[in-house]
């Protein structure tokens, strides 16, 4: 048994390996790239978080509605970002415990996914263009305690939010790695030459 082997038996024993490097290992670079880059939007998104806190605190000297518009923007820009990479691996990765772990969260994402389209387009919500009713004047962006409302919407953008994303993201590593492991230990069992060769 070559050594690259044992060390691939060992991770996978020891489970100490990270759901992009599984992907990795089952020869889907796109959905490893994809992986470590839901993981770099969940470090901005736990920022972003952050700088909501900051941006909303009582007595703030940067409590303004510009500031808390961005900072929810960039957030939502995190949600919107992870779901659609999670979607590629999803779709290209083979792994059928996936599509259940989106099932679970479809609904809260695709609504965060809304809401970052709604911010992209809101110059013109503001002109009424193209094809689009003007905002009403009193729902041009408001928070309402750590709620924001928007076009007649409303998204969560307190804590309990990014603990559903980081809810989300954990669900889908476990079923890539629990899934892939199996996958990559049937390869070996079966003696596959190249399984795990992928640096």
């Amino acid at each position: 048994m070559s050594h690259l082997k044992r060390q691939i038996r060992r991770v996978l024993r020891e489970r100490d390996i990270d759901a992009s490097t599984v992907l990795l290992w089952l020869d889907h670079m796109a959905c490893s790239l994809a992986m470590s880059g839901a993981e770099e939007y969940l470090r901005a998104a736990r920022l972003q978080m952050r700088r909501i806190d900051a941006a909303v605190k009582p007595g703030s000297r940067g409590r303004d509605g510009a500031r808390v518009f961005r900072e929810i923007h960039f957030y939502m820009i995190c949600w919107d970002a992870i779901w659609k990479r999670l979607e590629l691996i999803k779709d290209t990765a083979g792994l059928r415990s996936l599509k259940q772990v989106q099932q679970k969260y479809r609904v809260e994402a695709t609504h965060y996914v809304l809401g970052r389209n709604e911010l992209e387009h809101y110059v013109n919500q503001l002109r009424g263009r193209p094809k689009v009713k003007p905002l009403a004047s009193w729902d041009h962006g408001n928070l309402v305690g750590r709620a924001f409302t928007l076009v007649g919407r409303r998204w969560d953008v307190s804590r309990a939010s990014l603990k559903r994303l980081e809810g989300l993201l954990r669900d889908f590593r476990v079923a890539v790695k629990t899934e892939g492991g199996e996958q990559l230990r049937a390869q070996q069992t079966r003696g596959r030459p190249d399984a795990g060769s992928t640096p």
